[in-house]
């Protein structure tokens, strides 16, 4: 069995990125940045390297150009 110490659930980890729950769930169901290297049933758990990943999705998102429409 997998320890879960120092892992953090979707909604600590969005308020340390500065983005609401929603929006993040949202984004890793896209695809839009990396989900969870652990999931339980009902619950996405994320380590420290996780949200260092998540992290840098996010700044390139803000840092790409924007779409053609």
């Amino acid at each position: 069995m997998r320890r879960t110490d120092n892992l953090s659930t979707i909604g600590p980890v969005a308020s340390r990125l500065g983005v609401s729950r929603w929006r993040l769930a949202y984004w890793i169901e896209r695809g839009d940045v990396p989900g969870p290297s652990l999931q339980v049933p009902g619950r996405r758990l994320f380590s420290e390297i996780d949200v260092e990943r998540i992290r840098r999705a996010i700044a390139g998102r803000a840092t790409a150009p924007p779409a053609d429409s």
